[in-house]
This record gives C-alpha cells, structure tokens and sequence, in this order.
C-alpha cells in the first residue's frame, strides 16, 4: 500500500476518500501518515528558504531594538501605573463625597443642588424632603428616572447658574428657605466672577444655619479662591470646614468642605466683596 500511494497521487487520493471507518483501515493510515510528512518536508523547505537571508544577515540592529524595549517597558509600566492611580483616586474620591454628603446633609432637608450630578441622589439620605436640580440643559426624563429609582423627590429647574436677573436670584425659591446648597464640579465650569455670584446667591437663599456643601475641583488658585468669595459674603461661620488632605491630593486635589451659614450680622454682600483682598482663609495661612 506505501509503494502503490508513494508512487501514485490519484490513487492515494481515491483511496483517501474511500476509505471509510472500518474499511482499510491500514491504508488510509499509511496515505495519511505520508501525506502529512510530505506536506510538513515542503513547509520546512519553504521556510527555509524564505528565512535564510533574515537568518545570514548581520544582527547590527539587534541592540538598537533591544534598547528601544528596554525603555519602551518601563515608560509604558508607568503609563499604566498612573491610569491605575488616577482610577483608585477617582473612586476614592466618589466614596468620600458620598459619606460627606450623607453626612452634612439633615433630615427633611431641601436641597439645591448646582449641576444636576444624578449620582448624588444615591448619596442623600433618603429622608430627604426635596432636591431643586438647577442646570440651564437639565435632563428631566434623566432626573425623573433617577428620582424614581432613588425615591428621592427631584425638582429640576432649567436655569442658569450664576445668573443675576432678579427672576433668577435664588434659583427660583425664597431667600432664607433652602437648608443646603450642593455643587460637585460644577463650580469648575465657571468664570470668577460667577463663582463669587454662585456665593452670593448661596448665602441668600440658605436658611440661618443652612449648608453650602462643596466637592470642587482645586488646582492652582480655584480652591483659594472658592474659599475667598465663600468669606466674602459675610455671611457664613468662620473658618471654612474642609478636608485638607483632599486640597493637597497628587492629580486631583478637591476642596471638600462646607461653609455653615451664621445669624445675620449686618454686614452686606457687596461689603464683603469690596474687602475681599482683606481676607485671608484658613487653608492660606497655612
């Protein structure tokens, strides 16, 4: 059967595709046996021949390549050890706002809160009384989605943020009848300028010993000067609380905190603005 199928490619062949199980079964063994090695002598003598002028050329490039990967690891273990630092970071910093507002946060409170972070409504206690969400391109069926899932009343409100048109001075509500004001990132969008008008509204429309709840971005001076337009409504308690291991966090420093509005002193809004280069905060003393 090898001498027939060796010298007869037809046969082996035919014999191939008639040899069923059961039926000569050492032929088809043998023509099977034979063919591979057939195939596999070919495949080794092409290969051969395709890499014998890689394999006999000189290897100057070798070291070059060698240390392009030698420094190429180490920069892209790097790349990949930041992403995986600024992930932990980012986590870490949601967890911290949701035991900070589940902290700062009273029962049966009313809450405005700046920006519309959806996520948040999983972190307010769920005793919460009502959430005014103000965003001039607030999602409604996104927010009225989230409220029901939450089961945390939500009003949202499409308005402007720092706007200062008498209709939209409190965003919408009565000065002195909110219990908190929340921004996460929001204040991070706007202008100085605004920031100091977001202050201003904040301390008209918080009730006395209402809560200006902030987790804002601070690189650079943004966090000094949130804290300075916070101090220069006269109108909160002294110092400003916040986390000052977050103000100083390597790639994402925050200023997490809360300014306690105090009893009316007498003291204008736009006196304090005027003597505001006057102030000094408590994280710049430092």
């Amino acid at each position: 059967a090898r001498d027939m199928l060796s010298s007869c490619a037809p046969a082996r062949a035919c014999l191939l595709r008639r040899a069923a199980p059961g039926y000569c079964a050492p032929a088809r063994r043998a023509a099977t046996t034979l063919s591979r090695r057939n195939r596999s002598s070919s495949a080794r003598a092409v290969q051969d021949d395709l890499l014998s002028p890689v394999l006999d050329a000189p290897m100057a490039f070798a070291p070059d390549a060698v240390g392009g990967v030698s420094v190429a690891l180490p920069l892209l273990a790097a790349l990949v050890a930041i992403g995986g630092t600024r992930t932990a970071l980012y986590a870490s910093l949601q967890y911290a706002t949701a035991g900070f507002l589940g902290r700062q946060i009273a029962r049966e409170s009313v809450v405005v809160e700046l920006g519309v972070d959806t996520k948040n409504l999983y972190y307010y206690p769920k005793s919460t009384k009502m959430v005014i969400g103000v965003d001039p391109d607030v999602n409604t069926e996104l927010v009225n989605r989230m409220s029901i899932e939450t089961q945390i009343p939500v009003l949202p409100r499409a308005t402007v943020i720092a706007g200062t048109a008498d209709a939209d001075l409190f965003w919408g509500q009565r000065a002195g009848s909110v219990d908190a004001v929340v921004t996460t990132g929001c204040l991070a969008k706007l202008s100085d300028e605004q920031v100091k008008t977001v202050a201003k509204k904040a301390a008209l429309v918080l009730k006395p010993g209402g809560r200006f709840i902030f987790v804002e971005p601070a690189s650079g001076e943004r966090g000094q000067k949130l804290f300075d337009a916070i101090e220069a409504t006269f109108a909160f308690n002294e110092p400003l609380e916040f986390d000052g291991k977050w103000a100083t966090m390597p790639f994402v420093p925050h200023a997490i905190g809360v300014a306690i509005k105090s009893q009316p002193t007498g003291t204008s809004v736009e006196d304090g603005e005027a003597n505001l280069k006057n102030i000094r905060s408590r994280r710049r003393k430092r």
